[in-house]
């Protein structure tokens, strides 16, 4: 079976998007169960995601290609092993 968990981003929490999840995913953490302090449940998300984010938050860009520009240079410094330790901590 899948959980599937909210974030925070603005289209997951729209009334609508709710309403679908409620009526099609029988399993699912709304943001609001969730506490404020508590760590992300998505390994991959928190693993693979975080350094290249640090980077990048870190910077003001010119212009939108500028940010592509940086992202697919952090993409490209994700190791295999990186990967495979995040995919590692997923639970069976």
């Amino acid at each position: 079976m899948v959980t599937h968990q909210q974030d925070g981003a603005p289209s997951h929490r729209s009334i609508h998007t709710l309403a679908i999840l409620q009526t099609n995913v029988s399993d699912f953490i709304e943001l609001s169960k969730l506490a404020a302090t508590q760590p992300d449940l998505n390994p991959v998300h928190c693993l693979i995601w975080g350094a290249p984010q640090e980077l990048i938050n870190r910077q003001k860009f010119e212009n939108i290609d500028h940010l592509k520009q940086d992202l697919n240079s952090c993409w490209v410094m994700i190791s295999q092993e990186i990967i495979t330790v995040a995919v590692g901590q997923w639970s069976k």
